[in-house]
This record gives structure tokens, sequence and C-alpha cells, in this order.
């Protein structure tokens, strides 16, 4: 998720995007867009910040669809996709995907492979993805996160954590880079008049076999949603609000017609009091 007003103040800038019609964007992995074309269910990243090696062409949607899956809408099927490097001119990078087929699962794709998309059966329930320093993680619905990376032309993965539920009926786990850190975010949720409303946060700065909640960013403000999330320091982005969670809402193909409504900013000290 990249916030708006980064650059130039609080300038706004419009450009021509080169897709068609019958295309839509599923996610976004710093600055590149996945967009699933269709009526074939292509798949490719495009990044339109940039001129040169701006595309990177991925295997469709129909080399990982299971037959559970069919009849399943298509912009619920394909969750969210991250991006091992920015690099495009060459073939070192990998790509990670979630998902949906009778629960959110992980598959995994390697360019020069023969199978396009490959899953990774043993997990379901997978919540989020980062990459960061070389490792693909990824936090599951019992809050267990492992690490994956791609030395071969297959993962090599490790546990980080082993879970314990998040005891909540209404729940969802994200994963953010800050200070250099793993910061693992829980979203509480309750429903309400037949949807999810979010109630508080709670934060977890990640470590090899344990993680301790935190009560403060120290600064920093978090971006959550199906893009990739991120944070950034207030001190160099003043216009928004330290030691909060800027929320999108990532349930929109539950509301139908009635658009996205589960999105806002949330102070973390006022979560720490609710929750």
């Amino acid at each position: 998720m990249i916030p708006g007003e980064l650059a130039g103040g609080h300038e706004v800038h419009q450009f021509r995007m080169p897709v068609s019609k019958d295309s839509y964007c599923v996610s976004s992995c710093r600055g590149w867009l996945v967009i699933v074309e269709r009526p074939d269910l292509g798949l490719h990243l495009f990044n339109p910040f940039v001129s040169d090696n701006n595309k990177i062409d991925l295997p469709p949607l129909t080399t990982f669809r299971s037959p559970e899956s069919h009849g399943l809408s298509q912009d619920r099927f394909l969750q969210k996709v991250i991006l091992s490097r920015d690099q495009t001119s060459t073939s070192i990078y990998a790509i990670m995907a979630i998902y949906y087929c009778r629960g959110n699962k992980v598959a995994f794709y390697k360019p020069g492979g023969k199978y396009g998309w490959t899953p990774l059966p043993e997990y379901n329930g997978a919540h989020d993805i980062i990459y960061f320093k070389d490792l693909f993680y990824v936090v599951l619905t019992n809050e267990s996160v492992s690490a994956y990376t791609f030395r071969g032309s297959s993962p090599d993965f490790k546990d980080v954590i082993s879970g314990r539920g998040l005891g909540w009926s209404f729940s969802k786990v994200y994963l953010v880079e800050s200070f250099g850190e793993i910061l693992r975010v829980i979203r509480f949720k309750i429903l309400n008049e037949a949807r999810n409303i979010t109630v508080g946060f709670r934060v977890y700065k990640l470590n090899l076999g344990w993680s301790v909640e935190v009560k403060t960013l120290y600064g920093e403000t978090l971006f959550l949603g199906n893009n990739s999330s991120t944070s950034f320091s207030s001190s160099h982005f003043p216009q928004y609000k330290p030691n909060c969670i800027y929320l999108a809402d990532d349930t929109k193909h539950l509301h139908g017609t009635k658009g996205p409504h589960d999105l806002g900013v949330f102070e973390l000290v006022k979560c720490n009091q609710i929750l």
C-alpha cells in the first residue's frame, strides 16, 4: 500500500494505465500492480512509475486453479501477490501468492519453472505474506509464522513461531516491516449488522521463536490492507498521525454493491485501552 501525497507535497498526478477495460487490479506490492486479464485469466505485474522493465508476465490463474475453486468469483480467488525484489531485468526473483480454495492457501512461482504456480498444500488459512531480508514470511490463522527461501527451484522453510489461535471470531493478522524488524499486527473485528467492523489492534514484535507485544510504534505510522502493508516515519511525513494504524477495507468482496466501509485511522494507545 502506498499512501497518497508522498511526493511533491500535496500534488496529485494522473496518467493513463495501458491495460484493457476488461482487466482488474487485485492488489499491489511496492508500486507493482497485480493485473488480471479477462477473459483468459492472464496475470501480470505492472509498475506505472517506471518506463523500462515495468511489466512481469506471470502464469495465468488457470495454472493453479483447483477444481474446488471453480464457481468462485474471480475477484475473490486471488487475494495477494508478493514480489521478492524489484529487479525485473533478470529472472532472479520469486513470487508468492495467497489464493482462495476452501480457505486461503499459498502458492509460489519462480521463473524457469515447468508448472507455473506451485501450491504449498501444507498450509491453509494464510492471512498475510511479507518479503524481508531475503525471506518470505507467511502468517496463518493460528498466528504461526513460517519463513521461506528460494535458493533452488523449490522453497526451503522453517517455523519462526508456533501458533496458539487468535481466540477471536472475526480477526485478521498482518505482517509489516518497521525499524528493520517485523511486526505482527492482529486486527480484531466484530459482526455488526452482517458486517465485519474493526474495533482495535494489537501489535507484536516478531523474533525467532517468540514475540513480544509493543504498546507504541515509536512515531511510525502503519498502513494495512490487501496491498503490501508498510510503515512510514511521521517525522518524514507529518501529514500522517504518529503511532496510528491506517486501515484500508480488504473485505470488499463481502459488501456487494454497498462498497467498502471498514476503513479508518486507529490510535494504538486507544486500542490498548479497549482490548
